[in-house]
């Protein structure tokens, strides 16, 4: 873990993208050493992406990925001309939920 240089970095200069890429690069390292396979088969869904770097880093490894974060879910509720609740099913298009 590198907890000491996220500290250190986010004290010099907040969460700017070198932290996000710091911590992401970190998080791969971990999986790669515990036996995760990370190629062109493996799928992976960077919810909260926000910057996307973590993503980013995986799809360079050759990772298939999904970004989605709250700001594309105000976009879709947007467009439909109010905001609206919305479930994400583990394959195709965000679904209004039940009920509302």
């Amino acid at each position: 873990m590198i907890i000491h240089k996220l500290i250190a970095r986010h004290l010099r200069a907040g969460a700017d993208p070198h932290f996000y890429l710091l911590q992401a690069n970190d998080a791969i390292r971990w999986m790669e050493k515990r036996g995760v396979v990370l190629s062109d088969k493996t799928e992976a869904l960077d919810l909260g992406c926000e910057h996307g770097i973590f993503g980013a880093e995986l799809s360079k490894r050759g990772c298939q990925l999904t970004f989605a974060d709250q700001q594309n879910l105000d976009q879709l509720a947007l467009s439909l001309g109010r905001p609206q609740l919305f479930t994400l099913p583990l394959s195709g298009p965000a679904k209004r939920a039940p009920g509302l």
